[in-house]
């Protein structure tokens, strides 16, 4: 197909050219254009996309965003080419005044092709190769100069001071254009641009869950720290008696061991520590709740100390004293007193073994079997039990 333009100018957008073909390829500056192309945008460019076209007589054809457009040698107009126009509006006019117009009426078909010259607008008609001259019985008397293969368009107001009559043509392109590809017709949807919002990359808020061991007293106790969410990066939690928990990057939970602060302890009861979260680093965290508390629980292990109390063996009418005595390693933290109840239930002395050490004695107890040569020896019986320590 020959080339009748090229594209000068593409802003903005995407456009296309389609030949009879169907074959279709995408546009860039400085592409050639074919005869009987359709140039058109694509349907997603915006309004100011545009297309600048040149063709072959100069003449600059522009498409915006999704229009399209046909292209044939219709859109180059073609008249007289570079020929000169010799004549002028007074030499027709003069040339009129002095004529015999009755050989308008009288022309036969041998000089038909002359009187299209004379007939028709000289504005509007292409000349024939060469040089053309009128001929004398009442035509218009006409010269161009010989054409150059260019063309050029005429000018002229020759129209408002002669009329020449109707003239009436047909077309010799039997194919018809469609109205749509020389007319088309594109409507411009503007599509609201909806608002990127920001992705936030950060783990979602989470809470992090300490657990509530049982531990007996002088063992280590461990606390366990879960969270809702794994951290992106490691996970630290401190306790606020300086320990510290880490949570590893991509885990859920991790756990700190440390020394019992209740040892074992024969005298204390159980107790119950408190363990709160005074701080965290990393994790990446949008929000983390750190308002979890850990109940540590520590029970009282059960360990039997055993108390011997004993009397010194005595005469009727001697004073008896006691004496307790416990284990070497279960001495008392603090002093120990002993009450001894007789036989009645009545107090009759204390025995007090000092604290750190593992016996004791009372004061002496008065013998209530008294000297008697006619009464024999007998077994007292006394009660103890732990006042106090």
């Amino acid at each position: 197909m020959a080339q009748v333009g090229i594209v000068k100018t593409l802003e903005g957008g995407v456009f296309y050219a389609k030949d009879s073909s169907g074959n279709i390829r995408e546009l860039s500056i400085g592409d050639s254009i074919s005869e009987n192309e359709v140039v058109y945008g694509d349907n997603s460019n915006q309004t100011s996309a545009k297309v600048e076209m040149e063709l072959s007589g100069n003449d600059i054809i522009v498409l915006n965003q999704a229009q399209q457009q046909l292209i044939d040698s219709s859109l180059n107009q073609v008249t007289f080419g570079n020929e000169e126009v010799i004549f002028s509006k007074g030499d027709i006019n003069t040339t009129f005044e002095n004529a015999d117009l009755s050989a308008w009426n009288n022309t036969t078909d041998d000089v038909s092709d002359d009187m299209e010259t004379a007939a028709g607008d000289p504005t509007q008609q292409e000349t024939q190769a060469g040089e053309e001259e009128a001929t004398e019985e009442g035509r218009v008397t006409a010269r161009f100069s010989a054409r150059d293969g260019s063309s050029t368009n005429v000018v002229s107001d020759l129209r408002d001071t002669v009329d020449f009559g109707t003239q009436s043509s047909e077309s010799d392109n039997d194919d018809e254009i469609a109205t749509e590809l020389l007319n088309p017709q594109t409507t411009a949807t503007t599509v609201p641009t909806t608002p990127t919002e920001p992705v936030d990359t950060r783990v979602e808020a989470s809470k992090i869950t300490l657990s509530n061991p049982t531990i007996e007293e002088g063992k280590d106790i461990t606390i366990i720290a879960t969270v809702d969410n794994a951290p992106q990066t490691d996970l630290i939690i401190t306790l606020n008696n300086g320990e510290k928990i880490t949570i590893k990057a991509g885990e859920t939970s991790g756990s700190i061991t440390f020394t019992n602060p209740n040892t074992e302890d024969v005298y204390k009861d159980s107790s119950t520590e408190t363990y709160t979260i005074s701080g965290t680093e990393g994790g990446n965290y949008v929000d983390l709740d750190i308002s979890d508390k850990s109940m540590v629980t520590i029970v009282d292990t059960e360990d039997v100390t055993t108390v011997t109390i004993t009397a010194n063996p005595v005469q009727e009418g001697e004073n008896i004293v006691f004496t307790a005595t416990v284990d070497a390693d279960k001495t008392p933290k603090t002093d120990l007193v002993i009450s001894v109840k007789d036989s009645n239930g009545n107090e009759v002395t204390t025995i007090t073994i000092p604290a750190g050490q593992t016996t004791g004695s009372s004061n002496p107890v008065t013998n209530p079997n008294g000297d008697d040569v006619y009464k024999d020896g007998e077994t007292l019986n006394y009660t103890t039990e732990v006042k106090s320590g």
